[in-house]
């Protein structure tokens, strides 16, 4: 079997292509980082644009900590606080999310400027989660529109862990990613 997760693949298979020297790293340098970030933005592997009727404020909030309710595979969301006393989530947050699975999914945030933009970078080696990715970057880019509405864009890129299946891993992760989206319209039209 390819994942062990079903839906949410796409959610957090969001990564670049990087030598393989720097996957064996234990932690990615921010330069790398920035790059892949850049790429998301620019060259994304996939990208998917959705139009919500809901304000801006609320569509960022689901699409960063409500996974749980648009995505089958997703139980819980919450954000690593590190230090005894609570900081206010951004840059360098930590978004653990906890599968069906049981397994986590680490998502450290790379960029924060609510309610327009987030992105994350998924480091794998520090995810339990049996995806077949390396690493990942999400970006989201959120428009409030001229008849009020929002556009909410989002744009990834991966790094299959294996040459042989990637091209596999990018057709069922583009599939999942649409149809999970679709579902976080369908939940943020609906409310």
């Amino acid at each position: 079997m390819l994942f062990t997760t079903r839906h949410s693949f796409f959610l957090f298979a969001v990564t670049v292509i990087a030598p393989a020297s720097l996957i064996a790293q234990e932690s990615f340098p921010p330069e790398f980082i920035a790059e892949a970030l850049q790429r998301a933005k620019s060259a994304p592997d996939h990208r998917v644009t959705i139009e919500l009727n809901a304000p801006i404020d609320v569509v960022f909030d689901t699409l960063l900590m409500r996974l749980a309710d648009y995505s089958d595979d997703v139980k819980s969301v919450a954000f690593e606080q590190t230090g005894a006393t609570p900081q206010p989530i951004g840059v360098g947050s930590e978004r653990i999310t906890v599968l069906e699975s049981d397994k986590t999914l680490v998502q450290r945030l790379v960029e924060f400027d609510p309610p327009r933009t987030f992105a994350y970078f998924t480091d794998m080696q520090k995810s339990e989660a049996d995806l077949p990715i390396d690493y990942s970057i999400g970006q989201y880019e959120l428009t409030e529109q001229d008849d009020g509405t929002v556009r909410a864009q989002i744009s990834v890129v991966l790094q299959p862990s294996s040459a042989l299946t990637g091209f596999v891993v990018r057709r069922v992760f583009n599939r999942a990613m649409d149809r999970d989206f679709k579902r976080a319209a369908a939940f943020l039209n609906q409310n």
